[in-house]
């Protein structure tokens, strides 16, 4: 008989996880630097001390992300919550935080179930505990292909896309087209800062589109 899985509630494993350091040595603030047009030595010290502290932030993600729930273990929950609709509430805060991120996936973005809004997951248990329901179901029916993206990566471009729209005066943009042309990786100024920067975090990155 194939085991059976159980939901890992909360996050233990990964509020344990302590912030990684991170520094970039001279050539790289350099290389980043050029992307943005800096040569000026206090100008490079303080976007050196800025994506060090975004670096580290990105390392602590990726760390936690690793030692987030299976997928299974996800489903195990999920499956919980479409059981126990008579203790949603106290069942969603119990969920680690990929699991009612899936949910919560679900929740925004499906036609039939319309919702859209900021509240907290155990808030819309307790005003519409069937549409948390249906929408556990629904999670669980979503077929993935290849690795689950990375949710606080988005969060990461958003910090560097600051940083270059404050620093260039220029409006953030990306592209994988080169005039006409399409390259399958980000051409603009922009884009090669993003690139750069997340590799020399990760060397495992892929290109972001």
């Amino acid at each position: 008989m194939p085991k059976k899985v159980t939901p890992r509630w909360g996050e233990p494993d990964i509020n344990n996880v302590k912030v990684p350091s991170f520094t970039l040595n001279d050539e790289q603030v350099a290389q980043l630097g050029r992307h943005l047009g800096l040569t000026a030595r206090e100008r490079l010290a303080q976007l050196k001390a800025t994506l060090e502290r975004i670096g580290a932030r990105h390392l602590l993600w990726i760390q936690q992300d690793e030692r987030g729930p299976r997928r299974a273990e996800q489903n195990a929950g999920l499956k919980q919550v479409s059981a126990s609709p008579d203790e949603l509430a106290s069942t969603v805060t119990k969920l680690d935080c990929a699991t009612q991120a899936r949910l919560l996936d679900v929740l925004w973005t499906h036609p039939c179930i319309k919702f859209r809004g900021g509240e907290q997951l155990d808030k819309i248990a307790r005003d519409a505990p069937d549409m948390v329901v249906d929408a556990a179901r629904l999670a669980l029916g979503q077929k993935r292909c290849g690795p689950a993206p990375r949710k606080t990566l988005p969060i990461i471009i958003r910090w560097l896309a600051s940083i270059y729209e404050e620093t260039t005066d220029l409006k953030f943009t990306h592209t994988p087209y080169e005039k006409t042309k399409y390259k399958g990786t980000p051409q603009s100024q922009a884009g090669q800062f993003v690139t750069a920067f997340l590799k020399i975090v990760d060397p495992k990155v892929h290109e972001y589109g």
